[in-house]
């Protein structure tokens, strides 16, 4: 997240240059049901956690 980014959202204005956002979706044992059971089975919490444990490193503040 870029500092202009956030005074833009902090302000409530909308950014002058665009922004991308990326998003990672995980591989899942049951990938038809990961959006009915979430983090609920131990197996999806496993791999849920070591993806964001892995992401960590490029956010502050988490």
């Amino acid at each position: 997240m870029t500092t202009a980014l956030a005074h833009a959202v902090q302000d409530g204005q909308y950014p002058t240059q665009e922004t991308v956002v990326y998003a990672h979706l995980p591989a899942l044992p049951r990938a038809q049901q990961c959006f009915d059971e979430g983090m609920e089975p131990l197996d999806n919490r496993y791999i849920i956690f070591s993806c964001f444990e892995a992401f960590k490193q490029f956010v502050r503040n988490v």
